[in-house]
């Protein structure tokens, strides 16, 4: 597959069918008022798209493979991009942009983006399962 092509028909998928769930659905909490990174993951390779807040629409920032780690095939997380300034970032496939019903899912990945930017580390100092996997370097719990 050609990688412009990829980028492009992304670029695409989120600046439409993303951003028209976004307007229905944006007034139904806080957690929902703004636009996150979403990272597609495509064959191991990270493909970084960000709210441009200028330009009013996702634009393509840059793409990353991590070695030796493999992410599983529809892919729906979040977790901050350390590669990325450690922004928290919804991560998917372009599965997840297929249909309304499976686009629903990434907003849900967008609150958790809005939990780590605002209140998870907090929450997490005092939870001694958060303590025992940072010292024993879970990097699900960094």
């Amino acid at each position: 597959m050609n990688k412009d092509m990829f980028i492009k028909r992304i670029t695409e998928k989120l600046n439409n069918e993303v951003f028209q769930v976004y307007n229905q659905i944006k007034i139904l909490d806080n957690s929902l008022s703004k636009l996150y990174p979403i990272a597609v993951v495509d064959h191991q390779v990270f493909y970084v798209f960000d709210f441009d807040e200028l330009l009013q629409k996702y634009v393509f920032v840059l793409e990353n493979q991590l070695p030796g780690i493999s992410m599983p095939e529809h892919i729906l997380a979040s977790f901050p991009l350390e590669f990325y300034g450690g922004k928290p970032a919804a991560i998917i496939t372009e599965h997840a942009l297929s249909s309304t019903s499976e686009l629903i899912n990434v907003f849900h990945e967008f609150v958790h983006c809005h939990q780590y930017e605002f209140y998870e580390m907090d929450l997490r100092k005092n939870l001694e399962i958060a303590m025992i996997n940072k010292k024993s370097d879970n990097f699900m719990w960094k």
